[in-house]
């Protein structure tokens, strides 16, 4: 069996512009942010062959090609009630040349 190791950088910088607000025991972080992903490649590739194939069966590569820039937003707030409640709910969206991810969290949580 042999071995193959490929490396991919990432960076991302974003901004983000939220507030908070109190009133009586509930607490309310509304956010929006927006930035952008480099990656340091256009595509991750592997090679492979099948164990036990017939003699002249050739090792086959499989590329998969990646988005070098990818726009990033996310939005949502966050609501506590006291320590013991919390809600958050967000919308977080990539968007590429050739790819593009679409994705949001809701939860709610108590203590006790």
């Amino acid at each position: 069996m042999q071995g193959r190791y490929d490396w991919l950088a990432s960076v991302a910088p974003a901004v983000e512009v939220a507030s908070q607000w109190r009133r009586g025991d509930y607490v309310w972080r509304p956010y929006v942010r927006a930035g952008v992903r480099l990656l340091s490649t256009k595509s991750l590739s592997a090679t492979a062959s099948l164990a036990g194939a017939p003699s002249g069966i050739a090792p086959f590569t499989v590329t998969a090609p990646l988005d070098q820039f990818v726009a990033e937003v996310s939005a949502g707030f966050n609501l506590w009630k006291d320590s013991r409640y919390s809600l958050q709910l967000s919308y977080d969206g990539r968007f590429g040349a050739h790819t593009f991810d679409n994705g949001g969290t809701f939860k709610l949580r108590t203590a006790f």
